[in-house]
């Protein structure tokens, strides 16, 4: 997993490691704050970024070889491991 955070290089210290995740809880918010299907809405808006952004970082790293295509850098298994470290705990132990 390490490497779709080092090939961005947004993760080369931990200043830009603070940044990275930061900037992450603030679109997490936004789209339990707001409407993610309403496409005037700033959730909407900032779930369309971040999708952006995933898709050119994945097309980067698993580029145009076959290998990658079937076996690519960043599985489902990946993401679902990471989506759970940042929502994971918040599901399993909603405030009541």
């Amino acid at each position: 997993m390490t490497g779709p955070l080092m090939s961005t290089g947004n993760s080369a210290n931990i200043v830009c490691l603070f940044r990275r995740y930061l900037s992450t809880l603030v679109h997490i918010r936004r789209w339990y704050e707001g409407d993610i299907w309403n496409p005037d809405d700033p959730a909407h808006q900032s779930i369309t970024m971040v999708r952006g952004m995933h898709k050119r970082v994945a097309d980067k790293i698993n580029g145009p070889s076959p290998c990658r295509r079937r076996c690519p850098a960043v599985s489902q298994y990946d993401m679902a491991l990471t989506q759970f470290a940042f929502v994971g705990l918040i599901i399993l132990h909603p405030s009541t």
